[in-house]
This record gives structure tokens, C-alpha cells and sequence, in this order.
């Protein structure tokens, strides 16, 4: 399970159906896949 095919994707989708206009507070069960570089360098 890698992050850029599990939470970065679902991320990316989410914008897109949703764009962030104003700030925003992500909220996660604080799992592995939450916490690796590559989604944090997302966010």
C-alpha cells in the first residue's frame, strides 16, 4: 500500500470535487499512511 496510490489520491480527488477556497482544518484517525512525507508534503 503506497500513500501516492491510497490517502495523496483521495486527497487529489477531494479537491477537485471540493476546491479549498478558504483555509482548512484536515482531520485523519492519525493512521501510518497520514503521517509518511509524501501525503504531508501534500497537505
Amino acid at each position: 500500500m503506497k500513500a501516492k496510490d491510497t490517502t495523496v489520491a483521495a486527497l487529489k480527488m477531494a479537491i477537485i470535487n471540493r476546491p479549498v477556497i478558504e483555509d482548512l482544518i484536515f482531520h485523519s484517525d492519525r493512521g501510518v499512511q497520514y503521517a509518511c512525507d509524501e501525503f504531508r508534503k501534500e497537505l
